[in-house]
């Protein structure tokens, strides 16, 4: 910018961004800026710039400001490393010098502490590129032996399934320190890498977890994010579901759709059944056919209770997934006050005859 020209209205215009952020982000302040402004505008004053290395350099400053919140935020490609604390081999000192490969190989057959002197002058992103090619175990011991802080980095670096597999090997608690640490999405997207077991019980050691995975649900495939759920204990999945995001209808659904027998029952089992009975009332009828098929009959009527006050179009949803005689039949275990009601919606859709049925059980409680 020069005099003025182009003015930061116009810069803001250009990047859909507001003119009040742009000037905040140029002037600084001390303060961490929005990633997506900050990248938005590098790319449009350097049009070949590194963003994937812009990017990085944003992640290790917030992650600096999270660790020192008093202390000014500001993007930048250094990273602090503590001094070799001893002599480093001719071999383990390659480790910076060769490509990936190369250092993968050194890293795998030198001295763990040769390694982790050696690694120490390297940018997180070149570490992480090493260890993406070493063994599981390796690259744990790797990771456990170095900082926490530049740990974090390496591991929002590394490629997604070699950074779980390596958290696999590393007990739970420091895992959870680890993946705290992240800037999400990227712990997010490796928590659901590791082995679902182990997730499980690393999530679990999480602060905040049930809304940390709340908030990233829509970045997770449906199925991985079911397969971590699923190996979380009774008590762990109720906490869960009964998050705000978590018994959302859509989210409830997408983890119902596909769910193994075992997991739909515990899932509509654990969830506050008002949460359950919102879920079957807009699921796909082929998956309400099959929860009708494996849930306790009570909890079945219980469910069919609670709709309508939760989705008032429910009765034909549940019509056309059942069929006339089974929805009929669950109709007949209601309360009398819930089978008037239930008669009175599906008055034009069902036949004469189960509609007879219906109000002469109906006649029959009443006299």
């Amino acid at each position: 910018m020069n005099a003025g020209s182009p003015s930061v209205r116009d810069i803001g215009k250009a990047l859909d961004i507001a003119h009040s952020s742009v000037q905040d982000i140029l002037r600084g302040n001390g303060r961490m800026p929005n990633q997506r402004r900050f990248l938005a505008l590098v790319g449009h004053f350097h049009p070949d710039a590194d963003i994937a290395a812009w990017r990085r350099a944003w992640v290790r400053a917030e992650m600096r400001r999270r660790d020192h919140p008093s202390r000014p935020a500001v993007p930048t490609f250094a990273v602090s490393a503590a001094p070799a604390s001893s002599p480093t081999s001719d071999n383990a000192a390659r480790i910076s010098r060769v490509n990936a490969a190369e250092g993968a190989r050194l890293i795998e057959s030198e001295p763990l502490s040769e390694v982790v002197d050696a690694l120490a002058g390297i940018q997180p992103d070149r570490t992480a590129a090493r260890l993406s090619r070493v063994s599981a175990t390796r690259a744990a011991a790797v990771l456990e032996a170095i900082d926490e802080a530049n740990a974090a980095l390496i591991l929002t670096d590394m490629e997604p399934g070699p950074a779980g597999t390596a958290l696999d090997e590393i007990p739970a608690a420091t895992a959870a320190h680890l993946l705290h640490r992240m800037i999400p999405p990227h712990n997010a997207l490796r928590i659901v890498r590791m082995q679902p077991s182990r997730a499980a019980e690393a999530l679990q050691q999480m602060p905040g977890w049930p809304r940390f995975l709340d908030r990233h649900a829509r970045e997770l495939d449906v199925r991985d994010r079911r397969r971590v759920l699923a190996a979380l204990p009774d008590e762990a999945l109720s906490l869960y579901l009964q998050g705000a995001n978590g018994t959302s209808p859509r989210d409830g659904v997408e983890l119902l759709s596909g769910a193994a027998e075992p997991f739909l029952v515990r899932l509509l089992t654990l969830a506050p059944p008002d949460f359950a009975a919102g879920w079957l009332s807009v699921v796909d009828p082929k998956v309400a056919s099959r929860i009708a098929d494996v849930i306790p009959r009570q909890m079945l009527v219980d469910l069919v209770r609670r709709m309508p006050s939760i989705n008032d179009n429910c009765a034909m949803p549940l019509l056309a997934a059942w069929g006339e005689d089974r929805l009929a039949g669950v109709l007949l275990e209601l309360p009398l006050d819930d089978l008037s009601e239930w008669i009175e919606r599906l008055r034009s859709q069902l036949s004469q005859p189960t509609l007879e049925k219906l109000a002469n059980a109906r006649r029959a409680r009443l006299s």
